[in-house]
C-alpha cells in the first residue's frame, strides 16, 4: 500500500487538477477510512489533528532506509528520512520539526 500512496503522491504532485490540498485530501482520507480509524484523515474540528506540513517542490526521500529498533518490545521498522517535510503535528502537538523528532509522544500504537 505504501509504494501505491507514493506514486499517487507523485501523480497528485504532477496535476494541476484541483488546488493542493483537493489533491491531497484522497491520499490522506482513503487509508483512514480503509483501517476504520473514523477520527483520523480529515481537518474537522473535533478530531484529532494529525497534519504533515511539507514543501510540495521538495518532498522526497532521503538515500536508502535504515533499520530502527524503536517499536514498543524494541521490535525492528524499516525507515526513509524524509525531505522537505516541515513538521508534523500528532494529536495537535508538534512530534517533528527542524529535520528530527521533539520527543513529543502525542499518539498511541494502533492494534488490529
Amino acid at each position: 500500500m505504501h509504494a501505491l500512496r507514493a506514486r499517487n503522491f507523485r501523480s497528485a504532485r504532477s496535476t494541476n487538477c484541483c488546488p493542493t490540498p483537493g489533491r491531497y485530501a484522497g491520499l490522506i482520507r482513503d487509508p483512514a477510512d480503509f483501517y476504520g480509524i473514523r477520527d483520523r484523515g480529515r481537518i474537522k474540528p473535533g478530531l484529532a489533528a494529525d497534519i504533515v506540513m511539507f514543501s510540495e517542490q521538495g518532498v522526497s526521500s532521503r538515500g536508502r532506509p535504515e533499520r530502527l529498533y524503536d517499536l514498543p518490545g524494541g521490535a525492528k521498522r524499516m525507515v526513509m528520512r524524509p525531505r522537505g517535510v516541515e513538521r508534523t503535528l500528532v494529536n495537535g502537538v508538534v512530534t517533528w520539526e527542524g529535520g528530527k523528532l521533539t520527543g513529543a509522544n502525542a499518539g498511541t500504537v494502533l492494534r488490529s
